[in-house]
């Protein structure tokens, strides 16, 4: 199985840019699922400061055509497309044509979205089969979609209850506890 890693790529450098993808693809790896990150064999990058097209002539992979073409291609051979816009406060256009690219592919589209964000729009609400608010989420539902257990586990969410039997002890309870 492989996950394309959509995101935020213009407006930053090479590596604020790919620092969420490397840690998301080691966790991907994990659990024996592949990563496609658009900016794979382009450590280059790095001396171009913040990216914002100014490193087009730098390679035929960063040129305009070339970053085009491999990514479609990425979102074509990918089974699931990880769409994450968090921290974002401008629209990415790269980033709509490539969640364009997977709805019309009919990929599962997994969204990472801040509860206020300049994405909330109906058009993405309706074509990402999932919107959660944290990777950690994203990895889940990814684990989930795919059919394999995520790495060990610290529960996302748990809540503290007081123990039925006992009414001073409290007890923390993970979603994933019943």
């Amino acid at each position: 199985m492989k996950v394309y890693l959509a995101g935020q790529i213009t407006g930053l450098t090479y590596d604020q840019a790919n620092e969420w993808r490397t840690g998301f693809t080691q966790r991907l790896n994990s659990v024996g699922i592949e990563a496609l990150s658009p900016l794979r064999a382009k450590e280059f990058l790095r001396d171009y400061g913040v990216l914002n097209g100014n490193y087009y002539r730098a390679s035929p992979l960063s040129s305009a055509k070339g970053i085009v073409t491999r990514d479609r291609n990425d979102v074509s051979n990918c089974d699931i497309v990880l769409m994450n816009l968090k921290d974002m406060d401008r629209v990415s256009i790269g980033c709509m044509v490539e969640v364009g690219w997977a709805d019309a592919q009919r990929k599962p589209i997994v969204m990472v979205l801040d509860e206020q964000s300049p994405y909330e729009h109906e058009f993405i609400n309706e074509i990402s089969g999932f919107i959660v608010h944290d990777l950690d989420e994203a990895f889940e539902v990814i684990c989930a979609i795919v059919g394999v257990a995520p790495e060990p586990y610290t529960p996302l969410i748990s809540r503290t209850y007081l123990d039925p039997i006992s009414t001073d002890t409290a007890v923390e309870v993970s979603p994933y506890d019943c």
